[in-house]
């Protein structure tokens, strides 16, 4: 029996922790700016093991000489505000960056989104059963 289908935030971390901060300064989702996009970064660390904590360690020490001469400073983060951007930049690859429901979350509606609807960002639709 299908009880409930809703739509949850993802509380990893989000834009606004990354626009809080001033990520956005150097960093787009998409489009390289002075330093990568977070898309170019996700994708780019999608089959390390390490990749959160790896760019935890560069959002919070900074870096130079991975994505080109222009080094990154150290960021005014908390351990824990580094570890959940790292966690967010790392999730966009698994999501739509251009708004449009993925056909297995589509499916995943049973039938009830039709065509390519607008997901909202950061936003996942679970499924709860019972039995």
């Amino acid at each position: 029996m299908l009880l409930a289908v809703g739509l949850v935030s993802v509380s990893f971390a989000s834009q606004q922790l990354a626009q809080q901060k001033g990520c956005n300064a150097c960093h787009d989702m998409k489009a390289k700016k002075v330093g990568p996009s977070y898309a170019d970064i996700a994708k780019r660390y999608a089959g390390r093991a390490d990749a959160v904590n790896y760019l935890a360690d560069r959002i919070k020490k900074g870096g130079a000489g991975v994505w080109g001469s222009i080094p990154m400073p150290p960021q005014n983060v908390t351990d824990a505000e580094a570890r959940q951007l790292a966690q967010w930049i790392m999730s966009i690859n698994k999501r739509t960056l251009f708004g449009v429901c993925p056909a297995s979350l589509q499916k995943t509606c049973g039938g009830g989104l039709q065509g390519p609807e607008v997901c909202p960002p950061l936003f996942y639709v679970l499924r709860m059963v019972w039995s």
